[in-house]
């Protein structure tokens, strides 16, 4: 089947898909997110399984045509230069999430146990666990909560 085969349904993006988008819209100063947004179209095989949204495209084109017109020497430059930092930043973040909600979960399991039979604080024991868990340290697993979010965060 061809990709321009009209019986082939191309979808839209699932709506958490979309936000992502939006935001990507408002941060032009990463323009990462704008090769991720448009790989996120496709499945690992790299046939599209998503309709590439119009303002993707754009900014894709106006990378490459900075480019072909020889306004860049490269294409990292085109895409504004330290796109694997910006990369790394990205695959930070999700790590960062994944250990966060980790340490959730254990946070919650911690609090179940009674205090009588624990030797540390619920906040200590999920920090241990999840830095055991990730292989880095409790410290870092700290860090991550503490900047997560609420103010209430701060004083723990």
């Amino acid at each position: 089947m061809s990709d321009t085969d009209s019986s082939q349904a191309i979808n839209e993006p699932p709506l958490h898909e979309l936000r992502d988008q939006q935001d990507m819209r408002s941060s032009e100063g990463h323009p990462i997110s704008i090769i991720d947004a448009f790989l996120k179209c496709f499945d690992e095989n790299g046939t599209q399984v998503f309709q590439i949204p119009g303002h993707v495209m754009t900014a894709l084109a106006k990378r490459f045509q900075y480019f072909m017109d020889g306004n860049a020497p490269t294409l990292d430059e085109a895409f504004g230069n330290k796109t694997g930092q910006q990369r790394n930043k990205v695959k930070m973040a999700a790590r960062n999430g994944e250990i966060l909600f980790h340490f959730l979960d254990e946070l919650e399991r911690a609090r179940k146990i009674p205090a009588k039979n624990r030797n540390s604080t619920p906040f200590e024991i999920a920090a241990e666990n999840t830095a055991e868990a990730f292989d880095t340290s409790a410290d870092h697993v700290k860090k991550i909560y503490k900047l997560s979010g609420p103010k209430s965060h701060q004083g723990v």
